[in-house]
């Protein structure tokens, strides 16, 4: 399998344009698109096994425009937690980084 933007996440400067449409580019506007259409909820996979329900709301809208989900933040978790290491991910029923994070 290859990483995802998920597991091998590298910083986005600007990643929160992602809640907005401003500044996509163009597989990102298709993307959008394609989302705009969604009416019941669908699973993303990623190539690393990760699958996602995403429902049409704002949180599945960035994940499925950009492939990732606050990856500045992953980062840091990636840098700060270490194997065995727990946290608590407030909200973690819908959230990336429980997904993310349960599977190490």
């Amino acid at each position: 399998m290859r990483p995802s933007a998920l597991t091998t996440p590298i910083p986005v400067p600007g990643w929160s344009r992602y809640y907005g449409s401003v500044g996509l580019t163009a597989i990102e506007r298709f993307r959008l698109m394609r989302f705009e259409r969604m009416t019941d909820g669908m699973l993303l996979r990623w190539s690393d096994g990760l699958v996602f329900q995403v429902q049409p709301d704002q949180l599945s809208w960035a994940l499925y425009v950009s492939g990732t989900y606050e990856p500045n933040t992953l980062c840091v978790l990636r840098r700060l937690l270490g194997p065995g290491d727990q946290f608590i991910d407030i909200g973690a029923s819908r959230s990336p980084y429980a997904r993310r994070y349960r599977v190490c």
